[in-house]
């Protein structure tokens, strides 16, 4: 009487799949993988090439753990690299421009409004911040 973990073991553990496909096979879909012209393909168009070509039907992962122990490929990383760089702090302070822009009447025709804009060292900008608009 089996009891214990044996229970939930399954019989055929061990054993090779019946749908497992023949390493003769395995070896020729290598060969056909090794081929210059086809250096650059991945598991999925190497795939549908074997079958087209060869008439070797196989899953692209299963092409793909082929291609991963004869050293044709390997996986990459699906995270996305990071987009934005930040770039290095300034040492001192004030380093940075400051820009404002304001409406301004002149006194010829004050009729008329302008848009000024005005560009200044960033350590300036303390000084303004009571400047009334």
């Amino acid at each position: 009487e089996t009891k214990g973990d044996q229970v939930v073991v399954h019989g055929l553990v061990g054993r090779a799949s019946n749908r497992r496909i023949g390493e003769e096979i395995q070896k020729r879909a290598i060969e056909a993988l090794k081929h210059p012209d086809w250096y650059d393909f991945g598991p999925t168009f190497a795939s549908e090439q074997l079958a087209q070509r060869h008439d070797i039907h196989a899953s692209k992962e299963t092409v793909r753990g082929w291609m991963m122990r004869a050293g044709l490929w390997r996986s990459q990383s699906r995270t996305v690299k990071q987009v934005h760089m930040w770039r290095a702090r300034r040492v001192g302070y004030g380093e940075l421009v400051q820009t404002m822009s304001e409406d301004v009447k002149p006194t010829l025709s004050p009729d008329n409004v302008c848009h000024a804009l005005s560009f200044w060292p960033g350590h300036f900008r303390s000084q303004l911040a009571g400047r009334p608009r």
